[in-house]
């Protein structure tokens, strides 16, 4: 289980985006089969409910920030279950929020599903109910602008939460020592680099020094390689120069264990003036028994 929740972690935005999804369709499913919704639910009541049920979820998701605590006391496998379990009960929710809506629109549930189309959830939103007895005029007047307010406004702190939570996902615990140390030892090596390789593009270009630029990492199987530009007419490396390269990925923080594993960093320096190659150094295990 562990192993499944560090490729979570680890996953790319849309690997990710398709798991949810499948678990909240999961959650209509299951809704659909354990209860019969019937009493309708107007549009302002539809909005308002749905505002409250997204707020919600979002707020549960800032539990991702308890994966470093969990993975230090060995209960990562049990964080990663509660909170895919919380995608399911978000659909379960959605599914009976859509329900009601439809049956304030024909009377059945047929239309629930449309809750979970993009763009077809608006009809859901909107359509007029036509099983909707007449209210007063209060309700209609005061009780309902007042929803709408209160919705929007829970709409936005939601936004607010999801901002937050686009600049950290769960894979952004990866600099965390124990999951660094959990990764190292559950996932394959070349499951490490192809994360670390997909992560790090973001971060690129970054500048190393003053003449030293990283512009690149590729996962190369059981290689990662990185790649540098450097200025100011260097054309060569002093002799000493590898084992300074090696101080960093021999480091027991860093890729020791996985260079341990058969793991191997490949370091290609470019002349960024001429286009040609500097030199590339490649570190193996052997190179950090004497570092």
């Amino acid at each position: 289980m562990e192993q499944l929740a560090l490729e979570y972690m680890l996953a790319d935005e849309g690997t990710m985006y398709i798991t949810n999804f499948a678990l909240v369709v999961l959650g209509g499913f299951i809704a659909r089969y354990l209860k019969t919704i019937e009493i309708p639910l107007r549009r302002v009541s539809y909005l308002f409910l749905i505002a409250g049920l997204y707020i919600g979820f979002a707020v549960s998701q800032l539990g991702w920030f308890l994966a470093p605590a969990a993975a230090e006391i060995g209960l990562l496998s049990v964080l990663f279950i509660v909170m895919l379990g919380i995608v399911v009960v978000f659909g379960m929710g959605y599914y009976w929020l859509s329900a009601g809506r439809s049956v304030d629109i024909d009377g059945s549930t047929g239309a629930a599903w449309l809750g979970f189309v993009p763009l077809a959830n608006l009809w859901l939103m909107f359509k007029k109910g036509e099983t909707s007895e007449p209210r007063h005029w209060a309700a209609s007047f005061v009780l309902d602008p007042f929803l709408v307010i209160l919705a929007l406004l829970m709409i936005g702190f939601t936004n607010v939460v999801m901002d937050q939570m686009a600049n950290y996902q769960p894979s952004d615990s990866r600099g965390n020592e124990a999951i660094v140390e959990l990764a190292q030892k559950t996932l394959s090596v070349e499951e490490i680099f192809e994360a670390e390789a997909r992560f790090s593009q973001a971060s690129l270009p970054m500048k190393v020094d003053n003449i030293t630029t990283m512009t690149g990492m590729v996962a190369e199987g059981k290689a990662l390689r990185f790649i540098y530009d450097v200025e100011g007419g260097v054309t060569s490396f002093s002799p000493g120069f590898k084992a300074v390269v090696a101080k960093t990925p021999c480091e027991p923080e860093s890729f020791l264990s996985v260079l341990k594993r058969g793991g191997k960093m490949i370091f290609e320096y470019n002349n960024v003036e001429t286009g040609k190659e500097i030199d590339t150094i490649t570190i193996t295990i052997e190179d950090c028994r004497g570092v």
